[in-house]
């Protein structure tokens, strides 16, 4: 029976191994589920950080095109005021010139008629030949 007791040994020795191989794997199968645990924890932490510094970038960049958009409306403010500032100088230095015309036109209807009154009256009192 020495057979019987070497067989008998080694299924004990099986059996052993193989109760230690199932509690090593399930230490393993807890471990992994623990890890993957806190992986999902640090994975939500780090991805709310990620939400919150989006938050804080829409929010500056918001504050930037308000900005923006201020600055432009001054500007097209500014630039309106100037085109009204340059049409109104524009007007009075055409006015000048327009009177100018207006005064060296009538200047010359004046000394026109005074020629023409000028060449009658020579031909009136002219001596006749």
């Amino acid at each position: 029976m020495p057979a019987d007791a070497t067989i008998q040994n080694a299924l004990i020795v099986i059996a052993v191994a193989l109760s230690v191989q199932t509690v090593l794997l399930l230490c393993t199968v807890i471990a992994i589920s623990v890890s993957l645990k806190r992986a999902h924890a640090m994975f939500d932490t780090q991805l709310n950080r990620f939400g919150e510094r989006l938050d804080d970038m829409a929010t500056q960049t918001r504050i930037a095109v308000d900005a923006i958009e201020r600055s432009s409306s001054q500007v097209n403010t500014m630039l309106h005021d100037a085109g009204g500032v340059l049409r109104t100088v524009g007007s009075f230095m055409g006015a000048p010139r327009t009177l100018l015309m207006t005064g060296v036109a009538s200047a010359a209807s004046a000394f026109s008629r005074w020629r023409r009154s000028r060449h009658q009256h020579r031909q009136q009192h002219a001596p006749a030949r």
